[in-house]
């Protein structure tokens, strides 16, 4: 069920240029969330900006308060960066449909592909599946990012993986590129296992993790898309899937975030 609440700021402070640390409290709907859904905010009270903002859940703190991590890229988002302890802000959750984690219970093993924000759904992702009684596979996290400032996003990655790798655009930290190339070379060193992948990130990065898995790899891809109302009502935040041998549209706040792998039809 879709709560709207008031949720009070525990914490909301910068952790690198541009990245903010939100800590909200509101019990009503994170002790119900679950890895991969997220939440829809409204930044202040008044009609500018007129839409909220969705925003993936990062982690839970042992009292069950959410942690967001976010970028500012606009109004909103600076809006928010002012928002201080002890003060409320309107949200509606849980939002949309979440990662199925056992579906990759029978993997030889897992692999988690983070590119920017896309690190963010990714943690709360590894941090549960680490305690289901039927984890006992590597969990390979390979995170990428524009430079080192972003890659904070997937501090909590580093803390999970058993097997991490970073990459950066401009070569600053880590592997000198893109995350896929990094993926790629997890491929070719485990040919014929059977892989299970969690991806979240830019659209042209899931439609690569997407293109170049080969049959012995399934998994799910979590998009982060503009949406309007975040419940299914505006059809602002429409995709096209694939189902059998047909082009079927779904809105990505209610029908998603997260769909199969090979379930979306990547435009040229």
């Amino acid at each position: 069920m879709i709560e709207h609440q008031d949720a009070v700021v525990r914490k909301n402070c910068e952790i690198a240029p541009g990245i903010f640390h939100l800590e909200l409290e509101c019990p009503e709907v994170f002790s119900r969330i679950m890895p991969g859904q997220f939440i829809h905010v409204r930044v202040n009270s008044s009609l500018d900006p007129l839409l909220r903002r969705p925003f993936s859940i990062s982690s839970l703190t042992a009292e069950k308060n959410a942690v967001v991590l976010y970028k500012v890229v606009g109004k909103g988002t600076r809006l928010l960066t002012e928002k201080c302890a002890g003060e409320k802000v309107d949200l509606l959750g849980p939002l949309g449909n979440g990662f199925d984690l056992e579906a990759a219970s029978d993997a030889d093993s897992i692999v988690l592909v983070a590119g920017g924000m896309g690190a963010a759904p990714l943690t709360l992702l590894a941090e549960t599946i680490a305690g289901k009684r039927w984890f006992s596979q590597n969990m390979n996290v390979l995170a990428g990012a524009p430079n080192t400032a972003e890659l904070t996003i997937a501090a909590g990655l580093r803390k999970i993986g058993k097997e991490i790798s970073l990459a950066t655009d401009d070569g600053s930290a880590g592997h000198h590129g893109y995350v896929t190339d990094l993926y790629e070379k997890f491929l070719n060193e485990n040919s014929g296992k059977k892989i299970f992948v969690y991806a979240c990130g830019p659209v042209p990065m899931l439609k690569k993790v997407s293109l170049m898995s080969p049959d012995n790899v399934s998994g799910q891809v979590s998009l982060d898309e503009m949406m309007g109302c975040g419940i299914g009502a505006c059809l602002g935040c429409v995709i096209k899937t694939r189902e059998a041998d047909k082009l079927v549209y779904k809105r990505v706040c209610k029908d998603g975030p997260v769909f199969g792998l090979r379930g979306i039809h990547w435009e040229e």
